[in-house]
Protein backbone atom coordinates (compact mmCIF):
# COMPACT_ATOMS: atom_id res chain seq x y z
CA UNK A 1 0.00 0.00 0.00
CA UNK A 2 3.09 2.21 0.89
CA UNK A 3 3.91 1.87 -2.45
CA UNK A 4 0.71 3.03 -3.95
CA UNK A 5 0.32 5.49 -2.88
CA UNK A 6 3.32 7.95 -4.35
CA UNK A 7 1.60 6.34 -7.83
CA UNK A 8 -1.91 7.30 -6.99
CA UNK A 9 -0.70 11.06 -6.60
CA UNK A 10 1.14 11.21 -9.21
CA UNK A 11 -1.83 9.50 -11.96
CA UNK A 12 -4.30 12.18 -10.29
CA UNK A 13 -1.99 15.40 -10.25
CA UNK A 14 -1.36 13.96 -14.35
CA UNK A 15 -5.22 14.22 -15.05
CA UNK A 16 -5.46 17.48 -13.18
CA UNK A 17 -2.70 18.80 -15.74
CA UNK A 18 -4.71 16.91 -18.53
CA UNK A 19 -8.17 18.55 -17.96
CA UNK A 20 -7.09 22.28 -17.05
CA UNK A 21 -6.83 23.36 -21.02
CA UNK A 22 -10.88 21.99 -21.12
CA UNK A 23 -11.94 24.18 -18.12
CA UNK A 24 -13.13 27.56 -20.05
CA UNK A 25 -13.36 30.81 -17.96
CA UNK A 26 -16.67 33.04 -18.26
CA UNK A 27 -16.04 36.33 -20.16
CA UNK A 28 -17.23 39.52 -18.91
CA UNK A 29 -19.98 40.88 -20.61
CA UNK A 30 -19.50 43.83 -22.96
CA UNK A 31 -20.97 46.70 -23.02
CA UNK A 32 -22.55 48.67 -26.44
CA UNK A 33 -23.96 51.98 -27.05
CA UNK A 34 -27.60 51.95 -28.24
CA UNK A 35 -27.92 55.49 -28.13
CA UNK A 36 -29.90 58.21 -26.13
CA UNK A 37 -33.38 57.92 -24.90
CA UNK A 38 -35.14 61.15 -23.41
CA UNK A 39 -36.99 61.65 -20.58
CA UNK A 40 -39.95 60.57 -21.72
CA UNK A 41 -39.48 58.06 -24.68
CA UNK A 42 -41.93 55.75 -26.17
CA UNK A 43 -41.81 51.94 -26.27
CA UNK A 44 -38.82 50.53 -27.67
CA UNK A 45 -37.10 47.37 -28.52
CA UNK A 46 -34.20 46.62 -26.25
CA UNK A 47 -31.55 45.07 -28.66
CA UNK A 48 -30.20 41.53 -28.09
CA UNK A 49 -26.76 40.23 -28.07
CA UNK A 50 -25.40 37.40 -26.75
CA UNK A 51 -23.06 38.42 -23.77
CA UNK A 52 -23.65 41.93 -24.18
CA UNK A 53 -25.37 44.53 -22.05
CA UNK A 54 -27.02 47.33 -23.78
CA UNK A 55 -26.32 50.96 -22.64
CA UNK A 56 -28.60 53.68 -23.67
CA UNK A 57 -27.58 57.43 -22.53
CA UNK A 58 -30.44 59.53 -20.98
CA UNK A 59 -30.13 63.55 -20.24
CA UNK A 60 -32.01 65.26 -17.58
CA UNK A 61 -32.52 68.63 -17.59
CA UNK A 62 -34.40 69.56 -14.04
CA UNK A 63 -34.83 67.80 -10.76
CA UNK A 64 -37.97 65.40 -11.55
CA UNK A 65 -39.38 61.89 -11.40
CA UNK A 66 -38.01 59.85 -13.89
CA UNK A 67 -40.41 56.30 -14.02
CA UNK A 68 -38.03 53.15 -15.90
CA UNK A 69 -40.46 50.37 -17.31
CA UNK A 70 -38.77 47.47 -18.56
CA UNK A 71 -40.51 43.96 -19.18
CA UNK A 72 -40.40 40.99 -21.79
CA UNK A 73 -43.67 41.66 -24.44
CA UNK A 74 -43.31 38.15 -25.91
CA UNK A 75 -44.24 36.86 -22.44
CA UNK A 76 -41.70 34.17 -22.11
CA UNK A 77 -40.59 35.11 -18.79
CA UNK A 78 -36.85 36.10 -20.50
CA UNK A 79 -34.68 37.45 -17.90
CA UNK A 80 -33.10 40.39 -18.13
CA UNK A 81 -30.74 42.99 -16.09
CA UNK A 82 -31.50 46.41 -15.36
CA UNK A 83 -29.15 49.01 -14.30
CA UNK A 84 -29.00 52.74 -13.33
CA UNK A 85 -26.28 54.46 -13.30
CA UNK A 86 -25.25 57.89 -13.14
CA UNK A 87 -21.85 60.08 -14.65
CA UNK A 88 -19.58 58.32 -12.81
CA UNK A 89 -20.99 55.33 -13.07
CA UNK A 90 -22.07 55.10 -9.55
CA UNK A 91 -25.05 52.49 -8.86
CA UNK A 92 -28.80 54.09 -8.34
CA UNK A 93 -31.18 51.06 -9.17
CA UNK A 94 -30.32 47.86 -9.92
CA UNK A 95 -32.55 44.89 -10.57
CA UNK A 96 -33.18 40.97 -12.71
CA UNK A 97 -36.10 39.91 -13.07
CA UNK A 98 -37.84 37.88 -15.84
CA UNK A 99 -41.71 40.10 -15.56
CA UNK A 100 -41.33 43.73 -15.20
CA UNK A 101 -39.44 46.23 -13.86
CA UNK A 102 -41.19 49.49 -12.78
CA UNK A 103 -38.73 52.13 -11.09
CA UNK A 104 -39.20 55.15 -10.02
CA UNK A 105 -36.25 57.02 -9.77
CA UNK A 106 -35.64 61.29 -8.55
CA UNK A 107 -33.10 62.82 -10.21
CA UNK A 108 -31.34 65.94 -10.74
CA UNK A 109 -30.16 67.54 -13.87
CA UNK A 110 -26.97 65.18 -15.19
CA UNK A 111 -26.24 62.45 -17.74
CA UNK A 112 -27.54 58.47 -16.69
CA UNK A 113 -27.16 55.25 -18.20
CA UNK A 114 -29.59 52.68 -18.44
CA UNK A 115 -28.21 49.60 -18.93
CA UNK A 116 -30.04 46.23 -19.45
CA UNK A 117 -28.85 42.50 -20.28
CA UNK A 118 -31.46 40.73 -21.63
CA UNK A 119 -31.17 36.83 -22.09
CA UNK A 120 -32.53 36.87 -24.97
CA UNK A 121 -35.24 38.79 -27.23
CA UNK A 122 -38.12 40.84 -26.70
CA UNK A 123 -37.66 43.39 -24.34
CA UNK A 124 -38.91 46.73 -24.06
CA UNK A 125 -38.28 49.73 -22.81
CA UNK A 126 -39.96 52.62 -21.71
CA UNK A 127 -39.23 55.92 -19.79
CA UNK A 128 -41.08 59.00 -18.18
CA UNK A 129 -40.35 61.78 -16.31
CA UNK A 130 -42.72 64.41 -14.29
CA UNK A 131 -40.65 67.64 -13.14
CA UNK A 132 -40.47 68.68 -9.91
CA UNK A 133 -39.36 71.77 -8.11
CA UNK A 134 -37.02 71.17 -5.35
CA UNK A 135 -38.17 73.76 -2.95
CA UNK A 136 -35.59 73.73 -0.26
CA UNK A 137 -32.46 76.23 -0.90
CA UNK A 138 -29.77 74.92 -2.81
CA UNK A 139 -27.36 73.90 -1.63
CA UNK A 140 -28.13 72.62 1.51
CA UNK A 141 -26.31 69.27 1.13
CA UNK A 142 -24.13 68.98 3.98
CA UNK A 143 -24.13 70.48 7.45
CA UNK A 144 -21.94 73.24 6.63
CA UNK A 145 -24.70 74.57 3.92
CA UNK A 146 -27.94 73.85 6.46
CA UNK A 147 -31.04 75.89 5.32
CA UNK A 148 -32.59 77.89 8.63
CA UNK A 149 -35.70 76.35 9.75
CA UNK A 150 -38.12 78.45 11.60
CA UNK A 151 -40.72 76.91 14.10
CA UNK A 152 -43.91 76.05 12.53
CA UNK A 153 -43.13 77.49 8.79
CA UNK A 154 -43.07 74.06 7.15
CA UNK A 155 -40.21 73.31 4.34
CA UNK A 156 -40.47 71.49 1.18
CA UNK A 157 -37.51 69.70 -0.09
CA UNK A 158 -36.01 67.35 -2.75
CA UNK A 159 -33.76 64.61 -2.12
CA UNK A 160 -32.45 62.55 -5.23
CA UNK A 161 -31.94 58.68 -5.30
CA UNK A 162 -29.32 57.53 -2.59
CA UNK A 163 -27.31 55.25 -4.96
CA UNK A 164 -23.41 55.14 -3.62
CA UNK A 165 -23.03 58.79 -4.17
CA UNK A 166 -20.59 59.77 -1.61
CA UNK A 167 -20.05 63.55 -2.58
CA UNK A 168 -23.01 65.31 -0.82
CA UNK A 169 -22.71 68.32 -2.92
CA UNK A 170 -22.65 66.62 -6.30
CA UNK A 171 -25.59 64.22 -5.09
CA UNK A 172 -28.59 65.51 -3.64
CA UNK A 173 -29.57 62.61 -1.44
CA UNK A 174 -29.24 64.47 1.67
CA UNK A 175 -30.90 68.18 3.15
CA UNK A 176 -29.73 69.34 6.31
CA UNK A 177 -31.57 72.12 7.88
CA UNK A 178 -30.47 74.60 11.45
CA UNK A 179 -32.48 76.42 14.06
CA UNK A 180 -31.19 77.86 17.36
CA UNK A 181 -32.91 77.98 20.72
CA UNK A 182 -31.88 80.82 23.09
CA UNK A 183 -33.54 79.29 25.88
CA UNK A 184 -34.80 75.41 27.11
CA UNK A 185 -37.81 74.07 24.69
CA UNK A 186 -39.98 70.99 24.23
CA UNK A 187 -39.72 70.32 20.33
CA UNK A 188 -41.18 67.59 18.10
CA UNK A 189 -40.68 67.18 14.48
CA UNK A 190 -43.16 66.59 11.41
CA UNK A 191 -42.30 64.90 8.42
CA UNK A 192 -44.16 64.02 5.18
CA UNK A 193 -42.65 61.88 2.25
CA UNK A 194 -44.35 61.59 -1.28
CA UNK A 195 -43.19 58.43 -1.87
CA UNK A 196 -41.82 55.37 -0.40
CA UNK A 197 -39.62 55.92 3.07
CA UNK A 198 -37.11 58.74 4.29
CA UNK A 199 -36.06 59.88 7.89
CA UNK A 200 -35.48 63.11 9.60
CA UNK A 201 -32.60 63.10 12.05
CA UNK A 202 -32.18 66.04 14.77
CA UNK A 203 -28.55 66.44 15.97
CA UNK A 204 -27.26 68.70 18.52
CA UNK A 205 -24.12 71.58 18.12
CA UNK A 206 -21.97 68.59 18.88
CA UNK A 207 -23.56 66.17 16.23
CA UNK A 208 -24.83 64.00 19.18
CA UNK A 209 -28.04 62.68 17.69
CA UNK A 210 -31.10 63.68 19.88
CA UNK A 211 -34.05 62.43 17.62
CA UNK A 212 -34.37 60.17 14.68
CA UNK A 213 -37.99 59.95 13.25
CA UNK A 214 -38.50 57.66 10.43
CA UNK A 215 -41.78 57.85 7.45
CA UNK A 216 -43.00 55.16 6.21
CA UNK A 217 -46.31 55.56 4.87
CA UNK A 218 -46.56 57.78 1.70
CA UNK A 219 -48.08 61.23 1.81
CA UNK A 220 -48.94 60.37 5.96
CA UNK A 221 -47.22 62.60 8.46
CA UNK A 222 -44.40 60.80 10.77
CA UNK A 223 -44.68 62.62 13.65
CA UNK A 224 -41.48 62.62 16.41
CA UNK A 225 -42.32 62.30 19.80
CA UNK A 226 -41.79 65.53 22.11
CA UNK A 227 -38.43 66.13 23.46
CA UNK A 228 -37.14 68.67 26.11
CA UNK A 229 -33.95 70.57 24.81
CA UNK A 230 -31.80 72.80 25.86
CA UNK A 231 -30.66 76.17 24.52
CA UNK A 232 -28.14 76.16 21.64
CA UNK A 233 -27.36 75.18 17.90
CA UNK A 234 -29.57 72.22 16.19
CA UNK A 235 -29.56 70.56 13.05
CA UNK A 236 -31.51 68.04 11.07
CA UNK A 237 -30.88 65.57 8.34
CA UNK A 238 -33.58 64.47 5.71
CA UNK A 239 -32.52 61.31 3.95
CA UNK A 240 -34.51 59.44 1.55
CA UNK A 241 -33.66 56.14 2.97
CA UNK A 242 -34.91 53.63 0.42
CA UNK A 243 -32.25 53.35 -2.30
CA UNK A 244 -33.00 54.52 -5.73
CA UNK A 245 -35.84 56.41 -4.89
CA UNK A 246 -35.79 60.13 -3.32
CA UNK A 247 -38.16 62.74 -3.74
CA UNK A 248 -40.26 65.29 -2.61
CA UNK A 249 -40.82 65.84 0.91
CA UNK A 250 -42.60 68.50 3.91
CA UNK A 251 -40.77 68.81 7.21
CA UNK A 252 -41.78 71.17 10.24
CA UNK A 253 -40.47 72.05 13.78
CA UNK A 254 -43.04 72.20 16.40
CA UNK A 255 -41.75 74.44 19.95
CA UNK A 256 -43.15 74.87 22.78
CA UNK A 257 -41.50 78.65 23.73
CA UNK A 258 -42.84 79.48 19.90
CA UNK A 259 -46.35 78.72 20.57
CA UNK A 260 -46.05 81.28 23.67
CA UNK A 261 -47.76 84.88 22.62
CA UNK A 262 -45.81 87.56 25.46
CA UNK A 263 -47.88 89.70 27.87
CA UNK A 264 -48.75 93.19 26.48
CA UNK A 265 -46.88 95.73 28.54
CA UNK A 266 -47.05 99.56 28.22
CA UNK A 267 -50.71 100.11 28.63
CA UNK A 268 -51.72 103.93 29.07
CA UNK A 269 -55.54 104.92 28.42
CA UNK A 270 -56.88 108.84 28.18
CA UNK A 271 -60.06 110.31 27.79
CA UNK A 272 -61.00 112.73 25.34
CA UNK A 273 -64.36 113.65 24.21
CA UNK A 274 -66.84 110.66 24.04
CA UNK A 275 -63.50 108.28 23.14
CA UNK A 276 -61.17 106.48 25.01
CA UNK A 277 -57.99 106.64 23.73
CA UNK A 278 -55.69 103.54 23.99
CA UNK A 279 -51.95 102.88 23.42
CA UNK A 280 -49.45 100.03 24.43
CA UNK A 281 -45.73 98.97 23.86
CA UNK A 282 -45.41 97.49 20.27
CA UNK A 283 -44.83 93.87 19.71
CA UNK A 284 -43.11 91.43 17.45
CA UNK A 285 -43.97 87.74 16.09
CA UNK A 286 -47.71 88.50 17.04
CA UNK A 287 -50.52 88.81 14.52
CA UNK A 288 -52.58 91.18 16.22
CA UNK A 289 -54.22 92.55 19.43
CA UNK A 290 -57.76 92.29 21.36
CA UNK A 291 -58.73 94.80 23.12
CA UNK A 292 -61.49 94.67 26.03
CA UNK A 293 -63.60 97.13 28.59
CA UNK A 294 -65.76 96.74 31.70
CA UNK A 295 -67.25 98.80 34.11
CA UNK A 296 -65.73 96.86 36.69
CA UNK A 297 -61.88 96.07 37.26
CA UNK A 298 -62.64 92.12 37.87
CA UNK A 299 -65.17 91.17 35.48
CA UNK A 300 -68.21 92.43 33.50
CA UNK A 301 -64.98 92.65 30.21
CA UNK A 302 -66.63 93.11 26.35
CA UNK A 303 -64.18 92.77 23.69
CA UNK A 304 -64.56 95.97 21.96
CA UNK A 305 -62.13 95.92 19.29
CA UNK A 306 -59.49 93.60 17.00
CA UNK A 307 -56.67 95.21 15.47
CA UNK A 308 -54.67 92.92 13.06
CA UNK A 309 -51.85 94.64 12.81
CA UNK A 310 -48.71 93.84 15.00
CA UNK A 311 -47.49 96.90 14.28
CA UNK A 312 -50.14 99.11 15.06
CA UNK A 313 -50.48 99.33 18.99
CA UNK A 314 -53.41 102.51 18.97
CA UNK A 315 -56.89 102.34 19.68
CA UNK A 316 -59.82 103.87 20.13
CA UNK A 317 -62.98 103.27 21.49
CA UNK A 318 -66.38 104.99 21.55
CA UNK A 319 -68.67 102.31 22.90
CA UNK A 320 -68.36 99.19 25.53
CA UNK A 321 -71.23 96.21 24.99
CA UNK A 322 -72.94 98.61 22.23
CA UNK A 323 -73.54 101.26 24.61
CA UNK A 324 -71.92 104.87 24.17
CA UNK A 325 -69.72 106.01 26.81
CA UNK A 326 -71.25 106.99 30.38
CA UNK A 327 -69.07 110.49 30.91
CA UNK A 328 -67.97 110.25 34.59
CA UNK A 329 -67.78 107.04 34.47
CA UNK A 330 -64.67 104.90 35.31
CA UNK A 331 -64.25 102.12 33.07
CA UNK A 332 -61.46 99.64 32.90
CA UNK A 333 -59.47 98.32 29.77
CA UNK A 334 -57.42 95.13 29.43
CA UNK A 335 -55.54 93.75 26.25
CA UNK A 336 -53.90 90.69 25.22
CA UNK A 337 -51.98 89.53 22.32
CA UNK A 338 -52.65 86.89 19.25
CA UNK A 339 -50.96 85.31 16.29
CA UNK A 340 -51.76 81.95 14.60
CA UNK A 341 -49.47 78.66 14.92
CA UNK A 342 -49.60 75.44 12.73
CA UNK A 343 -53.62 77.26 11.76
CA UNK A 344 -54.36 77.45 15.85
CA UNK A 345 -54.66 80.97 16.95
CA UNK A 346 -53.06 81.26 20.41
CA UNK A 347 -53.57 84.10 23.01
CA UNK A 348 -51.35 85.75 25.53
CA UNK A 349 -51.89 86.78 28.87
CA UNK A 350 -54.43 89.75 29.67
CA UNK A 351 -52.32 93.25 30.21
CA UNK A 352 -52.65 94.82 33.92
CA UNK A 353 -56.19 96.63 34.09
CA UNK A 354 -55.59 100.57 33.66
CA UNK A 355 -58.47 102.59 34.59
CA UNK A 356 -59.68 106.17 33.19
CA UNK A 357 -62.87 108.08 33.67
CA UNK A 358 -64.62 108.90 30.69
CA UNK A 359 -65.58 112.55 29.40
Amino acid sequence: MKTLRPIMTVIVLTLLCLLAPLTVKAEDPVTADRGSVSPNNPEKSVVYQENTISRYTLNVTQNGKLDISIWDSTRNYTMFYFHLLDADGKSLVYSYTSDFADQPVYVMPGTYYIDIQPMGSGISLKTSFLPVSSGDSEPNNDQQHAQALTPFKQVSGFVTAQGDAEESLYKDNEDWYTFTLKKKDTIALSLIFEEKVGSAILYDQYMQEVQAIYKFDPHAAALGEKVNVSKGKYYIKVTAWDIGIGGRYYLMLDSAQARKVPKVTGVKVKAAKKKLNITWKKMTDVKGYQVYASLKKKSGYKKVTVIKKASTAKASIKKVGGKKLQPGKKYFVKIRAYKKVNGETVYGKYSTPKSVKAK
